[in-house]
């Protein structure tokens, strides 16, 4: 009996192999174009990364050395950005309510331009932090979060939260957020996306006061939770909200390869990436 289960085993494979066929796949080459990546905020000068985008074969990003990058404020020209080994860099700290706009120039590619204006600083009211108040099944501890937003502005608006991790004087990495029932949280459908940050609108909540409820997990249960609150603007919040699910689509899976590729958004005029602002505000708590 065993002998006739492993001829027939060994039939299986040798009609397997022989049916097997390589087939090769004509991927086409679109044109390289430029990628701008600059997120700035009224407490920095504006810092931008250009770049040219590649096959989805190749690996690395090819820098641009060679553009003529100019700042306006307003409509007006502030300067030429020089570039500084790896980035370009203005002497410009952008203030508050002001539009900014960069034009870029580089040989053989069309004219990119961007403009963005920086945001009112958020308005962080009290905020509480319970640890561990629960275990999930792999015995992970979660704690939570809860933080006091004034929106005080009438028009729509839009945040972003950081959560950092401090442990003997040194930052450790974001921590792991983890779904509850907030429902701003809930409301932009990303949590199951593993995001590196919290961002959301003011949809439910404009023009008023809202506690916001994060759960997450301490990597170093005794660390310090540094939080950072950020009023972004909207092309910032499309941005970071469509790379966080192209991210997760492209994360490997052993049983069911790469998933499908998400569309990033970018405000980017004849090229890709980013060119935006945001304004943020501070706050740490102890373990104690």
């Amino acid at each position: 009996m065993k002998g006739k289960i492993f001829y027939i085993a060994l039939l299986f494979l040798l009609l397997y192999t022989q049916c097997s066929k390589e087939i090769e796949i004509d991927i086409p080459q679109n044109s390289a174009r430029l990628v701008v990546n600059s997120l700035f905020s009224s407490d920095t000068i504006v810092k931008l990364n250009l770049s040219k985008s590649i096959f989805i074969l190749d690996h690395g990003r090819p820098i641009v050395k060679n553009a003529q990058i100019k700042l306006y404020k307003d409509g007006v020209f502030l300067e030429n950005l020089s570039f500084d080994s790896q980035k370009y860099i203005s002497q410009t700290k952008p203030q508050r309510g002001s539009d900014y706009k960069i034009t870029i120039n580089v040989p053989e590619f069309p004219t990119l331009e961007a403009v963005n204006k920086v945001p009112e600083m958020p308005v962080l009211g009290q905020t509480q932090l319970e640890r561990n108040i629960y275990v999930e099944d792999n015995m992970v501890k979660f704690s939570r979060l809860k933080l006091q937003i004034e929106d005080i502005s009438n028009g729509q608006d839009y945040y972003e939260v950081f959560l950092l991790e401090r442990y003997n004087g040194n930052l450790l990495m974001d921590v792991s957020y983890h779904k509850n029932q907030d429902a701003v949280i809930n409301n932009e459908g990303l949590i199951d996306y593993r995001p590196s940050s919290i961002i959301f609108s003011d949809e439910l909540f404009n023009s008023s006061s809202y506690q916001l409820s994060i759960d997450f997990h301490f990597f170093k249960e005794e660390s310090d939770l540094i939080i950072i609150l950020r009023s972004i603007s909207k092309e910032y919040y499309l941005y970071q909200k469509y790379l966080t699910i192209h991210l997760h689509s492209q994360d490997d899976d052993f049983w069911n390869g790469l998933g499908e590729p998400a569309q990033v958004y970018s405000n980017i005029r004849n090229g890709y990436g980013i060119f935006a602002a945001y304004s943020e505000v501070r706050d740490t708590i102890l373990n104690q």
